[in-house]
């Protein structure tokens, strides 16, 4: 097993690590500081050259963590080299706005409502100050329309359902709202198809997804071609067999990116889309491209009989079927008797025509080849869970 580093090439070679125990949030909380107290974090500790943070939560309970102080700055430097359009930029150096979770926030986010100055870390500017994005009123979209345009990011990174509900209240408020930035990246949860077409529809400037995670940084880049990458610079993956699906995997992370904290065998609690081929991407770069795509949560599944269902499976029916209507959705599992509840949004707030929900439930049906009872209920808004993340599947 080799581990690269970008600057320094192949740092070492270990054909062991499957022999290790995979080890999983609930573990590494239960060992927390103790048993990650090295010299190296002391000393971090004595000279206040550290930052800790916690996960969001939308995996299992948060986790605290510890890193080397600004960290993350670096992260968006060895990114940029898995993404040509972003390697031909000095990315590192550009201003950068985050919309996402106040939670994935929370190095800038108090009880206390920070200002726009309290909100800038270095080069980057934080923007949500709220839980649930459903309830930004004008004046919120205002506010961060106008810190926008004032901060000049030439870079926004993006939860790609705040970046949507807040193009949408643009819309509906009339704000006129004109700022294009230099680049944007969708991560910090699953992006569907029908999203991130509205998204191209209203910004037209180069879009990217990113996979990664507070812990480990970021994984997965996707190139201008639309294929993800792996970023492989002092990361090594793991694909391990998910259920009884030959393209499914539970994706095993061992990562030196953060000396204060290496993960080695670390179980992500993601599934991804994969293949047994790694063609040569038309983009040019030679790094790993099996890995298609990040299908959603190993705890947020459907399952009858054999048959599982991903966030990803059910997202390509909600994308057939919608022409494009449905925005926010959530299939719900009723576990006492059975049945599904599909609740959902709608970018103009009409609830889809009844033909819809027809070839829906027919293709529920067909995918999982039984007889299930399908509910809907149109919504105008869907809250978040506490993560400030949104999930798509969810038994009841």
């Amino acid at each position: 097993m080799r581990y690269f580093n970008s600057a320094n090439g192949y740092l070492f070679i270990n054909n062991s690590l499957n022999k290790l125990v995979i080890i999983d949030k609930s573990m590494i909380m239960k060992s927390f500081p103790n048993k990650w107290m090295s010299n190296k974090i002391k000393e971090a500790f004595m000279c206040e050259n550290y930052e800790s943070t916690y996960t969001s939560g939308s995996t299992s309970e948060r986790m605290q963590i510890v890193r080397p102080k600004d960290w993350w700055k670096g992260e968006y430097k060895r990114t940029a080299n898995y993404n040509k359009y972003l390697m031909q930029k000095e990315i590192n150096n550009w201003k950068k706005a985050i919309l996402t979770t106040a939670i994935c926030s929370n190095m800038a986010c108090y009880l206390e409502t920070p200002s726009y100055e309290e909100r800038i870390i270095h080069n980057t500017l934080f923007l949500n100050i709220h839980p649930d994005p459903n309830t930004w009123k004008k004046t919120d979209i205002e506010r961060i329309c106008y810190e926008i345009e004032l901060f000049k990011p030439l870079y926004i990174d993006v939860d790609p359902i705040y970046l949507s509900i807040l193009l949408n209240k643009i819309s509906d408020y009339g704000i006129n709202f004109q700022y294009t930035p230099q680049a944007i990246s969708l991560s910090y949860e699953y992006c569907t198809k029908n999203i991130r077409k509205f998204i191209e529809s209203h910004i037209k400037c180069p879009i990217f997804n990113l996979y990664g995670s507070t812990e480990i940084g970021y994984i997965l880049c996707e190139c201008e071609c639309g294929q993800m990458h792996l970023c492989d610079d002092l990361i090594q993956v793991e694909l391990i067999p998910f259920k009884n699906r030959t393209d499914l995997f539970s994706l095993i992370v061992t990562s030196l990116r953060n000396p204060f904290m290496p993960f080695v065998n670390y179980k992500t609690g993601d599934i991804v889309k994969a293949t047994s081929s790694n063609n040569k991407c038309e983009c040019g770069l030679r790094t790993p491209t099996n890995i298609q795509w990040v299908m959603g949560r190993e705890k947020d599944i459907i399952t009858f009989g054999e048959t599982v269902m991903t966030y990803g499976d059910l997202d390509e029916i909600v994308y057939s079927l919608s022409n494009n209507l449905i925005f926010v959705y959530q299939l719900l599992l009723e576990e006492k008797n059975g049945n599904l509840i599909f609740r959902y949004t709608t970018f103009n707030k009409k609830d889809i025509p009844q033909i819809h929900r027809r070839d829906f439930k027919a293709k529920i049906n067909e995918y999982f080849g039984t007889n299930i009872s399908v509910n809907f209920i149109f919504e105008q808004s869907i809250r978040p869970e506490i993560s400030g993340k949104f999930a798509i599947i969810k038994t009841i």
